[in-house]
Formats: C-alpha cells, sequence, structure tokens
C-alpha cells in the first residue's frame, strides 16, 4: 500500500480506486493491489486517513462519503452494514473536479467579462461628456478670439484714423508763417 504519514498522525494512501463496504474501504493502490482498511470509513471521517490520487490530489470527505448509498429496510439489523458504495475511479472524481473548476473559471470570467463591460459603458459615457465640454471650450475660445481680433481692428483703426488726424495737424502747423512773411504784409 502506498501510504504516508505526515507530520499530525494523518495517513494518507494513495488509491486507483476505492469502495465502501460497511465502514471498511476496499482500496486498488495504483501498482493493482486490493486491499481492505477495516474501519477505514471511520478513519475518514475522523481525518485519521486520507485517500489522494496517483499525482497527489486528496479526495475530500464529501466526495468520499457521497458514493455511499444506504439501503435501510425492515431486515437491517446493523446500520454499519447498509453503508455499501460502488467501486469509484479516482481519475473519474479528478475529473468532476476539474469541470467544476473550469465551470467555475468560465462563471467567474463571464462576471468579470460583465464588470469590465459596465465600467467600459461608464468611461465611454464620461468621454463623451469631456469631449461635448471639449467642443464647447474651443467654441467659445473661438468666439473670443473673433472678438479679440475685432477689437484689435478697431483699435487698430482708430489708431491709424488718430494717426492721418496728427499728421493733418502736423501739415498745418509744420508751414506757419515766417517771422519774413509776417513782416512784409501790407501796412
Amino acid at each position: 500500500m502506498a501510504s504516508s504519514m505526515n507530520s499530525n498522525n494523518i495517513n494518507t494512501i494513495q488509491v486507483k480506486n476505492f469502495k465502501v463496504q460497511g465502514l471498511d474501504l476496499i482500496i486498488t493502490t495504483p501498482d493493482g493491489k486490493t486491499e481492505i482498511l477495516k474501519n477505514g470509513l471511520s478513519d475518514i471521517i475522523l481525518g485519521d486517513v486520507v485517500l489522494s490520487t496517483e499525482q497527489g490530489v486528496v479526495l475530500t470527505q464529501d466526495e468520499i462519503l457521497s458514493s455511499i448509498s444506504m439501503n435501510v429496510g425492515a431486515d437491517a439489523v446493523y446500520i454499519k452494514e447498509q453503508f455499501v458504495s460502488d467501486t469509484v475511479e479516482v481519475d473519474a472524481v479528478e475529473q468532476k473536479k476539474q469541470n467544476n473548476e473550469e465551470g467555475d473559471a468560465e462563471l467567474r470570467f463571464e462576471e468579470t467579462l460583465a464588470e469590465l463591460q459596465q465600467k467600459n459603458k461608464a468611461l465611454s459615457e464620461t468621454v463623451r461628456t469631456l469631449e461635448s465640454s471639449n467642443e464647447e471650450k474651443k467654441e467659445q475660445l473661438s468666439s473670443s478670439l473673433t472678438k479679440l481680433n475685432q477689437a484689435k481692428n478697431e483699435l487698430n483703426q482708430k489708431t491709424k484714423a488718430e494717426d492721418t488726424k496728427i499728421d493733418i495737424t502736423k501739415n498745418d502747423f509744420s508751414s506757419p508763417a515766417s517771422p519774413s512773411t509776417l513782416l512784409r504784409s501790407p501796412r
């Protein structure tokens, strides 16, 4: 029998398959030997014995106990004689575990995907809001620039108009009558 003891005095037994007969476990080891573990079911329930696959995957108590069917009738004298199971191939138990894990992983993936889609939708809405706000600000900025350019042009025109007035005024004062002209005037 391929078994080992760990530090907690729990006997771990590698099995190819097992069967419950009363309170005994009938196991087949990986090398094909069949052995009977007297009160093995009790040891499993108490945690003194653990069954594992050749790959080291531990079978849970639930997996072992779920293989038992009780046939209790009027002729039953001892309950322990009524605990019976078919031979359970541990590879099948391992495959069932793997399928459950894959199903759980797929469910978690779908939930995560739904959450991410919700976040993506919220982010898309935020982007649309920001783009709209950005467009409004661009329009306001463009309008402000247009008004600023108009004001600048008006200021330039006013400045040119004033420069022209100053030039005209300068021309009026630039040719003042010379003192000799004033002296020559007829008297």
